[in-house]
């Protein structure tokens, strides 16, 4: 759990960007100068953050500005529309339409477990499931109650999206809230093998993708 809203500088008349820092010259505090800041202490300055957690230019934009969330997507000049369905196509003479549709602002989310591999060889098949299946139900639970579609798990891996069935100006941001949510119901779990609570990866990613439906049996 990483508490802490989203940080910004702040910025004097004179133009000048200012962080809460210590005016006192002991250990771990910080002082200033009247010279011009380095070009670190500048980006330090410009740093934005999400829950304590410092973040790239682009991605700081977007919290700055949530109805720039949309531009994301739309800065690529993409050929595609938004739900644009896939032309048909015959594979092998066949005259069958793909069920398949582009999406041009879509975050895709992956999570594993941290060390699921080498616990899953200490502990029965029966304490991986139960394990598994507690923290599933955890991260469903949050589906439920935020716009986030899970696409499936993977073993370990779960797998969700953040404007995929329906628009979402905000998709960057609310699967980043979903992340961190993700986070404070693994640490509810304990990991079957050392009974300490479990810790994930997590992945996120933005841009354009497709979805569709493919196979003959238990179609996916």
């Amino acid at each position: 759990d990483l508490p802490g809203p989203v940080h910004h500088t702040s910025r004097s008349h004179d133009g000048t960007s200012h962080l809460p820092t210590s005016s006192s010259h002991g250990g771990g505090g910080a002082c200033h100068s009247h010279n011009q800041p380095s070009s670190q202490q500048h980006q330090r300055h410009n740093q934005h953050t999400f829950h304590g957690v410092p973040l790239p230019h682009m991605l700081a934009s977007l919290l700055a500005n949530p109805r720039s969330n949309g531009a994301l997507a739309a800065s690529e000049h993409s050929p595609h529309a938004d739900h644009e369905p896939v032309p048909a196509a015959g594979g092998g003479g066949s005259s069958k339409a793909i069920i398949a549709e582009w999406h041009s602002s879509v975050t895709l989310l992956f999570a594993d477990i941290v060390g699921f591999t080498n616990m899953a060889q200490q502990v029965s098949p029966v304490a991986v499931m139960e394990m598994l299946n507690e923290l599933y139900q955890r991260f469903d639970t949050l589906t439920q109650r935020m716009p986030v579609y899970k696409v499936e798990t993977i073993g370990d891996c779960y797998m969700a999206a953040t404007g995929l069935l329906h628009s979402d100006p905000r998709h960057v941001l609310t699967m980043l809230e979903f992340a961190f949510a993700m986070q404070r119901e693994a640490a509810q779990v304990a990991m079957p093998s050392t009974g300490q609570p479990v810790q994930i990866r997590i992945g996120i990613h933005s841009g354009k993708v497709m979805s569709g439906v493919v196979g003959l049996v238990r179609k996916r």
